[in-house]
């Protein structure tokens, strides 16, 4: 739960670019997410568009095309990672393509 509602802090109040958060489980999730769009909507700690920055599924196909769409926005704008510079590791490099 720490690192969830961290991730999402992160990205909420963009210190990090957004990235797809993926919740396996639909049944698992559920009570969080009742209370996440209850309780924490009601008394102003979270906005209502900020539930959308989470997916809770069963399908991985959902998934997918969750992680495929960020990819093809967020990932073109962004270039080939890593891309923060003191992520990088010397001598590596990121390479795009099936060769």
């Amino acid at each position: 739960m720490d690192e969830l509602f961290e991730a999402l802090t992160l990205i909420q109040t963009d210190k990090l670019p957004h990235f797809p958060v993926v919740l396996f489980g639909a049944s698992y999730w559920g009570g969080l997410m009742e209370w996440m769009t209850t309780t924490l909507t009601e008394v102003g700690a979270i906005e209502a568009q900020d539930r959308g920055l989470l997916l809770v599924t069963d399908d991985p196909m959902v998934a997918v095309q969750r992680f495929q769409a960020c990819h093809q926005t967020l990932c073109a704008r962004l270039g080939p990672g890593p891309h923060y510079p003191d992520a990088r590791i010397p001598g590596y490099e990121v390479t795009h393509g099936n060769g």
